[in-house]
């Protein structure tokens, strides 16, 4: 059996943005959970970082 779950990274915004191609919103210094695509979008837009959750005892984890 498969996990059909989507991997998910912790990440803050570095500024405010809109998601053009889903219109979802992201508020800058907010956590968020991404899919590894997502962040590596946004991430290569300058848009978003990791956050370190090993520092961050409330950040969710990837399942």
């Amino acid at each position: 059996m498969s996990d059909t779950k989507p991997k998910t990274i912790r990440a803050k915004a570095t500024r405010d943005f809109i998601d053009a191609g889903t219109e979802r919103r992201f508020d800058a210094g907010k956590a968020h959970d991404f899919t590894e695509g997502e962040f590596v979008n946004f991430a290569a837009a300058g848009l978003v970082e990791a956050v370190d959750t090993a520092a961050d005892p409330k950040a969710k984890t990837a399942a």
